[in-house]
């Protein structure tokens, strides 16, 4: 072993070493993307998100459902409005005004 050059001293050294853990990274390593560990926000966060398009979703249909109903009850005003006005004309003073194209 002289003649490759390895003497006993440094034989001993690499002994201490591997026993003292410092060869770990000569071990066998499993190969591929190593996991990622999760962030423990990240389901909550996900959930937070869910939950806000939902009700987003549920704000645009409210929004919806209120626009429809105030030009209905302009139309239903329109239909119980039997008196006449001051031009002789029946029908929803509202709606002469165009009230009912602005959604009021």
């Amino acid at each position: 072993m002289r003649r490759e050059g390895l003497y006993s001293s440094a034989i001993t050294d690499w002994r201490r070493q591997r026993e003292a853990g410092t060869y770990e990274g000569l071990s066998p390593v499993k190969r591929g993307p190593k996991p990622v560990a999760a962030h423990p926000l990240l389901a909550e966060h996900a959930q937070l998100q869910r939950d806000y398009k939902r009700l987003e979703k549920r704000l645009e249909r409210a929004e919806a459902v209120i626009d429809i109903q105030k030009k209905l009850r302009c139309c239903w005003a329109c239909r119980s409005w039997t008196t006449r006005n001051r031009d002789g004309r029946t029908g929803c003073p509202q709606a002469q005004l165009g009230h009912y194209r602005r959604g009021l």
